[in-house]
């Protein structure tokens, strides 16, 4: 939905820190010293449990009445990052957008300054206006258009790789390729949160044209189960 390019700048200094703290643990194993290895153990430990309460919290919120808990959620989760108010707004939006909330997503896209930002943030504009004309509008030719001009960004970002909420876009649009199913079917298997939800309901749609009606109907209990609140996405009929 996706910021997770950005977060590089975030892993590759933390893992830089373990490696080394690595290192020193050797060095005091190897002399006899085991009290730096207890204090990692615990560190490791500690980490495990905040990684997995923050995915825990995070389920829980998409089961919530309205969207204001996954939009404080999402500011304060990237608020560290480059460009924190870029993905804030991003991820915000897309969140009101699937509660159909959509005067929020409108609001929380219009506090950010998108042309100074770079190509992938622009491209998450794109998807995110995109995902409004499908959802607000029913106007499919109109998001495809966007989604395109996200993707074309996309490309000239650093990495170029086109992000998962394009096939989203352009499979809800009718207009899916074979590469976009799988990459969206992968997605799918993951247990929560909001690109997976918008995987489910994309492939809903899909399953759904496909006459593939048992699969459809698999996704629909999904989403209803983990975003029952989101109007945009378990509106589609099992």
């Amino acid at each position: 939905m996706n910021g997770a390019n950005a977060w590089w700048k975030i892993w590759v200094p933390g893992l830089v820190l373990f490696s080394v703290m690595v290192v020193g643990v050797t060095g005091n194993v190897m002399s006899g010293n085991y009290t730096a290895l207890l204090l990692l153990g615990g560190a490791l430990a500690a980490a495990g449990i905040l990684v997995v309460a923050s995915q825990f919290r995070a389920r829980l919120l998409f089961r919530a009445k309205t969207p204001e808990g996954v939009i404080a959620h999402y500011h304060n989760l990237v608020r560290r990052i480059p460009h924190a108010d870029a993905a804030a707004a991003y991820l915000s939006a897309m969140a009101a957008a699937a509660y159909g909330d959509f005067a929020r997503a409108h609001q929380e896209l219009s506090v950010v300054q998108w042309s100074d930002k770079p190509a992938m943030y622009r491209s998450q504009y794109q998807y995110a206006l995109a995902t409004l004309a499908l959802m607000e509008e029913q106007d499919t030719e109109k998001a495809l258009a966007l989604a395109r001009q996200g993707r074309e960004l996309d490309l000239i970002a650093p990495g170029g790789d086109v992000q998962v909420i394009f096939h989203v876009i352009e499979t809800v649009a009718g207009a899916e390729t074979a590469e976009g199913i799988g990459r969206l079917e992968a997605t799918a298997k993951r247990k929560s949160g909001l690109v997976p939800a918008l995987a489910l309901w994309a492939l809903a749609l899909y399953y759904q044209r496909e006459g593939r009606t048992e699969d459809a109907k698999r996704c629909t209990l999904r989403l209803r189960s983990s975003a029952p609140n989101c109007k945009s996405l378990v509106q589609v009929k099992s």
